[in-house]
């Protein structure tokens, strides 16, 4: 199932700037970024593609940081 929220999000100056590194495919975040979720973002990519890029980024990440407390728990 595909659903689509469209929500706004307010970006301060030096996080729209920060997101305008991500489009920059020589850029070390932009290259882990990738790495990170399979998302590659080209000049042309939205704002809207950059959000969800570092949105599947955390969601990664809390995930698994989540694994891994439940291994320390079993240990």
């Amino acid at each position: 199932m595909t659903a689509t929220l469209r929500a706004t999000v307010g970006l301060t100056a030096d996080e729209a700037a920060a997101l305008g590194h991500l489009t920059d495919a020589t850029d070390p975040q932009a290259i882990a970024l990738d790495a990170l979720t399979g998302i590659t973002l080209g000049q042309k990519a939205s704002t809207a593609q950059q959000v969800h890029a570092l949105l599947v980024a955390g969601l990664q990440a809390g995930e698994k940081e989540a694994e891994e407390i439940g291994y320390r728990h079993l240990a």
